[in-house]
């Protein structure tokens, strides 16, 4: 059996060692690095793993901050500017 696992911890279907092809690989890439894999967690299929792990400790070793977990920065009086703010994404991570 075959189960990609992609984002922390996200399974996104098991699938049976006889149906694993080089082709449907590439595919599974193409889905999972492609624009569309990155909607709302219950738009995509799959289920969640339960993994005992700090993830900004995984994903951010050397003290790094990870990025805001939204990209609407609060304006005056803490309301929403609805401006998105672009972040670099450091490399190799």
């Amino acid at each position: 059996m075959g189960i990609p696992i992609f984002g922390r911890g996200r399974a996104l279907e098991v699938i049976p060692g006889k149906d694993l092809t080089p082709e449907l690989m590439t595919d599974l890439t193409l889905f999972l690095s492609g624009a569309c894999s990155c909607q709302v967690k219950d738009q995509n299929p799959g289920f969640d793993l339960l993994m005992n792990k700090n993830w900004t400790e995984e994903l951010f070793p050397d003290g790094d901050q990870p990025p805001p977990s939204t990209s609407i920065k609060q304006g005056a009086g803490g309301r929403r500017t609805g401006r998105p703010e672009l972040l670099d994404i450091p490399s190799g991570r």
